[in-house]
């Protein structure tokens, strides 16, 4: 408190004194005061014209703070401002689909996804939200190509065994799903009630091997 208490004089002192602006707001996103921070960022974008960096900023703080109208304007200028920084595309991506714009959303997540085909966030993004439409084929192409980026991606693995499962494919969800138990130990539930699904639909072997998997992450 005292911190922020003395970069703040310090600001009044020297307005443009971008040292201890950058150190006040690196202070507020890491104890997430989301509100100082995007405050900070618009006298920020006053002060020192649009930056891209400072877009990149605004547009996750709105997207993830539900701003949708305002997430969909500053992420937009932030893409103009960096079209290679891929973060920005998957929060857009992410407010287009809490308005419900799906087919914007989907537009979004096909341009990036190509344009990024190493990054692990926009690939596994895209997966998650053609996940979320039922479409398990698509789903299961980018969360592959996630894993390509990042092998050891827990979210990416188990995004990869859920849509495998939900389009039938049982048999080959078994390692993504034991594999995202490693990484992330709290798909494990998910991993037991797949494991239960298969039991129940009749097919007892493959639900025992599920089951038996599941087991070794048991915490």
């Amino acid at each position: 408190t005292l911190g922020i208490q003395r970069l703040r004089k310090t600001l009044q002192l020297s307005p443009k004194y971008k040292p201890a602006f950058d150190l006040l707001l690196k202070t507020f996103l890491s104890q997430k005061a989301n509100n100082e921070a995007r405050e900070l960022i618009m006298e920020g974008i006053e002060k020192f014209g649009h930056r891209p960096e400072l877009f990149r900023e605004l547009c996750k703080l709105d997207s993830t703070d539900g701003y949708l109208p305002q997430a969909v304007k500053n992420c937009t200028e932030s893409i103009s401002l960096s079209r290679d920084y891929p973060d920005h595309y998957v929060y857009l991506m992410q407010t287009y689909h809490d308005q419900k714009e799906d087919k914007k959303a989907e537009k979004v997540a096909v341009q990036a996804a190509k344009k990024f085909p190493n990054s692990e966030f926009v690939q596994w993004a895209s997966g998650r939200l053609f996940l979320e439409r039922k479409n398990y084929p698509v789903a299961s192409r980018y969360f592959k190509a996630a894993i390509r980026a990042k092998a050891d991606s827990g979210r990416a693995q188990f995004g990869l065994a859920q849509a495998l499962f939900e389009q039938g494919d049982h048999e080959n969800a078994l390692e993504p799903f034991s594999k995202a138990c490693k990484w992330d130990m709290s798909t494990v539930d998910a991993f037991f009630a797949a494991a239960g699904k298969l039991k129940q639909s009749g097919n007892t072997a493959l639900g025992a091997k599920f089951q038996q998997a599941a087991n070794l992450w048991r915490p």
